[in-house]
Formats: structure tokens, C-alpha cells, sequence
């Protein structure tokens, strides 16, 4: 009894299939050929290890708390003295909570730089004005390497086209990103500016996923514990959600 055949029963119907990757299957078990390997699937990475801050809800603060809080913590032990025993916030937290990375490099970089404005221009593709803009205080739009975050959510106010360019894309994707840490990890006690110091870390996208976002989220988050402790403090800033 001859095998059952493979492949088509009419081989000139498929004009190209003695080059098809399909033959090399339909022939191997007739001809003893080696059946072909997986394709290898070439793919772009990326990822830039910040994936976690995306699935973060929105949720109000409670000042109260937060300050109750406050004013239990030591900054000897950077812990939380309560009645029955001392608590605080470990990097375990932080990448259960937030889904951050906590292993990698260190998040350090550049903090003197000349122009600041040609470096974040060169990734942003957008300059700030030499002018304040406005009346009255904070006016200036990039003090140092902090820029006023309003103004800069301006400057990509439209939405992406859709035939943008790699180029484009990766703007934005960065201005997101800097949006994000800005807002979700490194806040500031102004809560208008964002420092543009974590760009350097994104100079290619994918380079964002090698660092330790939890840790330094966490290093922030201590600083600003410790700030808030004096008597003169108004403000707090930090990822004060893992309060």
C-alpha cells in the first residue's frame, strides 16, 4: 500500500512551489531532507522597563493620612514609629505596588549641564522660549534642568499622526515617559516643573528597562520623608501613593 501523499495533487496549479517554504515540509518525510527550523522573528525591542506605572489607578491622596505619617517617621531608621511596632516601605512594596523595576543600573546621570535646552531640544524636538511667559512668579519656562510641565504638555497637544515617523514616535513615546516620572515617581514640591535629567536615560527607549526605577523611586521617596519633617514644611512630594 503506497503512503498517503503530501503537498498538491496537481503540482503545476502552484506555479512557485518549488521554491515555497512549504515543500521543504511536504518532501522531507518522501526524501529524507531535514525538516526546516522555527523562523527566527526579528522584533524591535521596546520596552522601556516602565510597563508597571501604566497599570497604576488614579487615586486621591488622603493629606491627612499622609501627614499623620509624617509625623511618625524617623529618619534615622527611615521608618514609620507606630503604636505597636515600626513599619516602613521596602523596595518589594514598589515593585508589587508599581511595577517597577528594582534591579539594574543605577538611576544617576548629568545634573550640570550648559544648555539644557539643546539637549532636551535635540530629543523632544522642541526649544523653550527665551522670554518668560506670563505675569507674576514661575514664569520662566526651563530653570535649569527643570522645565514647566503645562508648558510642555502643550507642545504635544496633538495626537500622533498616523503615518508618523520612527523618529516622531519616539519623541512623544519620551515626553510620556518624562510625564510619567514626573507626576507618578520624582514629584517635586512645586508640582508645576519636571526635571528633564531623566531623558539622558532615554536617548534609545529600550535603554530605560536596564535601570532600577524602584530603587531610586524609593531614595526619592526617603528624601522627601525626611524634608517633610520640619516644622517649617508645607509640602511634600515623592511617590507618596506607597503612603
Amino acid at each position: 500500500m503506497e503512503p498517503h501523499r503530501v503537498g498538491p495533487s496537481i503540482e503545476t496549479v502552484l506555479s512557485r512551489q518549488v521554491v515555497h517554504r512549504s515543500s521543504l515540509l511536504w518532501d522531507a518525510p518522501l526524501k529524507g531532507k531535514e525538516v526546516p527550523s522555527v523562523l527566527t522573528c526579528r522584533h524591535r525591542e521596546k520596552d522601556a522597563g516602565l510597563d508597571g506605572l501604566l497599570q497604576v489607578p488614579h487615586m486621591d491622596l488622603d493629606h491627612a493620612l499622609i501627614t499623620t505619617l509624617v509625623e511618625r517617621w524617623r529618619p534615622k531608621t527611615h521608618s514609620f514609629h507606630l503604636p505597636h511596632s515600626e513599619m516602613t516601605i521596602t523596595l518589594q512594596d514598589i515593585e508589587v505596588i508599581m511595577g517597577l523595576p528594582i534591579h539594574g543600573l543605577l538611576v544617576v546621570g548629568f545634573t550640570h549641564m550648559d544648555k539644557w535646552s539643546d539637549f532636551y531640544a535635540k530629543l523632544l524636538d522642541t526649544r523653550s522660549p527665551d522670554k518668560p511667559i506670563g505675569h507674576g512668579k514661575n514664569i520662566v519656562v526651563l530653570e535649569g534642568l527643570r522645565i514647566k510641565a503645562k508648558w510642555l504638555e502643550e507642545q504635544f497637544s496633538n495626537l500622533l499622526p498616523v503615518d508618523a515617523t520612527e523618529v516622531l514616535v519616539q519623541q512623544y513615546a519620551r515626553f510620556y515617559i518624562l510625564q510619567m516620572l514626573g507626576s507618578m515617581l520624582f514629584m517635586d514640591k512645586s508640582g508645576e516643573r519636571l526635571s528633564i535629567m531623566y531623558l539622558q536615560l532615554f536617548n534609545s527607549i529600550s535603554n530605560g528597562k536596564n535601570y532600577s526605577w524602584g530603587s531610586a523611586a524609593l531614595s526619592w521617596l526617603h528624601k522627601h520623608l525626611c524634608n517633610a519633617l520640619e516644622k517649617t514644611a508645607k509640602q511634600i512630594g515623592g511617590a507618596l501613593l506607597l503612603v
